[in-house]
């Protein structure tokens, strides 16, 4: 049996880091995939509009931010980190250089960084595992031999004061920039349904670099500190909203992204509920639904087609009952894919936002009767007020 990293002195060479430096990136730190087209372009301007409407991982709004900054990066990049994966004798952070410019090809570049080790008292740990059960985060760590080993919850990583140390490839391409990512609470429901809520939690995480004061990975309406929520088993493209299934992917999002939100509204896929129709429901297939359709991303593509704080209403045909509001006037019917159909036509466009033109390769029809009838069973509707 391992021993507890408590249960006597270990004798452990280890890298100190201190804070943070900048150090040399592996390949894998600094290798960027092939570049994706921009979705949809202003046809006056040309600039890229792919960025005018809500997000999966945080609102596009003012004093929101799911950014991590540094001044040798200069102003026009920041990086996404967005989840965590296992490699060969370790974790590693999948993430994104984020470009600010509204008139870049694309915003998001794959670039993918490494998890240093868990750090307690100047000591670094080698972080040999880590586990979401539904969206509760445990680390396992060991000293360098391997012989003593625990595993911590969220709660005991906070109480401790452990931090993850973590190595982001530098945005232009030049080596990696260490960063502490520090546990800034224990973990708290994120309510915005109470029925549902209470299955969810999130914890506030902070993270610097050598240098930095301390800021909330995730930010809120004005700046404020905002819940960061941990999902297992799947992984999301932040340009198209693309799910990807992988059981040892961990995804790192804000409380109020549309991720997040599925989860706290019941779409979770860890939860059970039969269809109208009498068939079981698939409730990952219903939470990437969910974040269609809450980004309004009518062609799965990832172009939304709203704005945040825009109202509207939701019905899910499933019991136990998620939302049942009434719909007066059908915006859409959704699937994991996007919209089945769109009411669109004028003078009686029902749309959210119909100002903002529809980003579709393909047109997609209205809903009639006929859609309407096949799909009332089996599918997410929404409607505005």
């Amino acid at each position: 049996m391992k021993r507890s990293i408590f249960s006597s002195v270990i004798g452990l060479s280890l890298l100190l880091l201190g804070s943070c430096t900048n150090g040399t990136a592996t390949d894998q730190d600094s290798v960027e995939k092939n570049l994706k087209t921009c979705q949809a372009r202003d046809p006056e301007t040309g600039a890229c509009a792919d960025n005018n409407g809500d997000d999966i991982n945080n609102p596009r709004a003012a004093g929101y931010d799911f950014t991590i900054k540094h001044s040798d990066w200069g102003t026009q990049f920041g990086y996404r980190l967005t989840g965590f994966y296992p490699k060969a004798g370790g974790w590693a952070v999948r993430g994104w250089r984020f470009d600010t410019d509204p008139s870049s090809l694309d915003p998001n570049v794959s670039a993918n960084g490494d998890v240093m080790g868990l750090q307690l008292g100047g000591k670094l740990f080698q972080v040999k595992d880590m586990r979401v059960e539904r969206t509760s985060l445990t680390v396992r760590f060991c000293d360098a031999g391997g012989g003593a080993c625990d595993t911590w919850s969220v709660d005991q990583m906070f109480t401790k004061g452990a931090v993850l140390v973590l190595a982001l490839p530098n945005p232009s391409g030049r080596g990696a920039t260490y960063f502490n990512w520090t546990f800034a609470s224990g973990q708290f429901p994120v309510e915005k349904v109470k029925a549902w809520g209470a299955d969810v939690s999130g914890q506030l995480v902070y993270t610097a670099a050598k240098g930095q004061i301390p800021t909330s990975l995730c930010k809120g309406s004005g700046g404020a500190d905002e819940f960061v929520v941990f999902q297992q088993g799947y992984h999301w493209d932040p340009d198209t909203f693309q799910k990807f299934t992988d059981p040892l992917s961990i995804t790192v999002t804000c409380e109020e992204g549309a991720i997040a939100e599925g989860l706290a509204r019941g779409y979770s896929p860890w939860s059970a509920a039969t269809q109208g129709d009498g068939s079981v429901a698939n409730m990952s297939d219903w939470q990437q639904s969910f974040i269609r359709m809450k980004t309004a991303d009518y062609c799965g593509t990832g172009f939304t087609h709203t704005v945040h704080g825009t109202k509207y209403y939701i019905s899910a045909p499933l019991d136990l009952p998620r939302d049942s509001d009434p719909i007066g006037k059908l915006e859409a019917i959704w699937g994991p894919d996007g919209a089945f159909c769109v009411n669109q036509t004028a003078p009686s466009d029902n749309r959210r936002h119909p100002e903002i033109a529809m980003g579709c390769a393909v047109a997609i029809p209205d809903c009639d009767d006929a859609t309407v009838e096949a799909r009332r069973r089996s599918n997410l509707f929404d409607g505005i007020p």
